[in-house]
């Protein structure tokens, strides 16, 4: 009897402080969204996500209470099912019986368009779940079947995506009575959040490695941009070198070559031929450079990776194959367009004022008496090695910046990107409990530290106690 008492006067206290603390709040919550001030202000809300068919609406009619639209029913109320619409539609349930709750029931995530369905419906629907769940005053339901792979599932892993240490994420498994036999023991596992936990780890650590290359990038480009440094140099080097040694170029083409022009008068095909040679001498080192920055670039990645995944051998191992194959690709892309960029190179082109400017500037840069303007310096000979100067300026300011920008392109962004993509794929595919099984001494030194805190725990409490009786 007196147990049953202090049951009621419990349950009484609860409801006086919920009265007197919580019910306030909501209905100062609830004020605001009547005022549409949701448009201007985040307020608490709770976002329900899952995919199509994962038992959404059945967990919504458990807590409403009320038989949701469904089929046609559904498409009535929002039109014609062809796209996605950000009109919300507002139903209110006023019951004794029912909690105080403000429930966003987002779309289903789709795969597949249907119908008259726009080709990237499932974009458009995972745009819209992120523009509610990213909220921090959003609390993400994400419902899932319990018959499917429950740790990598789509709503799960956005939802990890925007609240890493989920915090703000709760779980809700349908569909029990469809779980295959044999996999009871997963699905317990799941429930006690054994096994996402592991799935949570290694994409942590998949996390921890993109962040660890958005923090080294400094470090890395550091190394590139001395190396892109060091390609610009090489090219002044050689337009130092064009001046020096043109003279003698132009000499031997106009002696051997020249035609019935008179002198002063520039010869293209002279003109183009020199400048294909000495374009023709700037791609290996452009190559080289190439070389230089996949290998700092790989040093990299490979050091990142083995420190955030070493816990995971199996994961490690499987992502050996993507950091070598796509660097590899991406390699080659960035080759074959360093490659193409040169043979554009050996087309003569600048524009106008570009080359009249920079035609003007070398001129003027020649003392009178000295270097070209020298009275020893044939007509012929001058005006060609004024002409071959500025265009070889010209080029050597566009290959500074275009080659190392493709470099950039592919081994840093494109690579990357595509290997975080991959490590992510990776760990959520078809098996991730192998690539996500531990090692054994891993296993056992956790086992180890988790006893040995439990110890130093107990011994704490002895000394406690012997402190305060002392």
């Amino acid at each position: 009897m007196s147990h049953s008492n202090s049951s009621k006067g419990k349950s009484s206290g609860l409801n006086q402080h919920y009265e007197e603390k919580v019910r306030p709040c909501i209905d100062l919550v609830d004020s605001l969204r009547s005022l549409g001030v949701e448009k201007d202000l985040n307020l608490p809300a709770i976002a329900v996500i899952g995919d199509q068919s994962s038992g959404k609406s059945s967990v919504l009619e458990a807590l409403s209470g009320v038989a949701l639209p469904r089929g046609t029913a559904q498409i009535a109320l929002a039109g014609k099912g062809e796209g996605i619409s950000h009109e919300m539609i507002t139903l209110e349930i006023q019951s004794s019986d029912v909690p105080d709750l403000t429930l966003i029931d987002l779309p289903g995530i789709a795969r597949v368009a249907t119908g008259n369905q726009p080709m990237d419906i499932e974009q458009q629907i995972k745009s819209l779940i992120e523009t509610f769940i990213k909220r921090q005053e959003t609390i993400s339901l994400v419902v899932v079947p319990a018959n499917i792979d429950i740790a990598t599932t789509e709503a799960l892993r956005m939802a990890s995506k925007v609240d890493s240490t989920g915090q703000r994420t709760l779980g809700i498994l349908t569909k029990p009575d469809l779980v295959d036999k044999g996999m009871e023991q997963t699905v317990v596992r799941t429930v006690n959040n054994q096994k996402i936990r592991q799935f949570n780890d290694a994409l942590e650590g998949v996390r921890r490695a993109e962040e660890d290359l958005k923090n080294s990038d400094t470090r890395v480009f550091s190394k590139i941009r001395w190396e892109f440094g060091k390609w610009k140099l090489a090219l002044d080097s050689k337009a130092i070198k064009t001046e020096e040694i043109l003279r003698d170029e132009v000499e031997e083409y106009v002696r051997t070559r020249r035609g019935k022009e008179l002198p002063g008068f520039v010869n293209y095909r002279t003109f183009e031929n020199i400048v294909r040679k000495h374009v023709e001498e700037l791609e290996e080192p452009a190559l080289k450079m190439l070389r230089e920055i996949k290998e700092i670039v790989h040093a990299c990645v490979e050091r990142i990776v083995n420190s955030h995944f070493n816990a995971f051998s199996h994961l490690l191992r499987a992502a050996k194959d993507p950091i070598e194959d796509f660097l590899d690709e991406q390699f080659q892309k960035a080759e074959g367009k360093i490659h193409s960029q040169f043979k554009m190179e050996k087309i003569v082109y600048s524009q106008d004022c570009l080359y009249s400017q920079q035609l003007t500037t070398v001129k003027q840069k020649s003392s009178t008496g000295y270097g070209l303007k020298a009275s020893s310096v044939n007509a012929d000979v001058r005006e060609m090695a004024y002409h071959l100067t500025s265009y070889l300026k010209i080029t050597c300011d566009r290959l500074a910046n275009q080659v190392p920008l493709i470099v950039q392109y592919h081994i840093l962004d494109q690579y990357i990107s595509q290997l975080q993509n991959a490590m992510l794929a990776m760990i959520g595919g078809n098996s991730p409990e192998k690539l996500l099984r531990e090692d054994s001494g891993v296993a056992r030194k956790r086992k180890e530290l988790k006893e040995r805190l439990e110890r130093l725990k107990s011994a704490g409490k002895v000394l406690s106690k012997f402190v305060h009786a002392a």
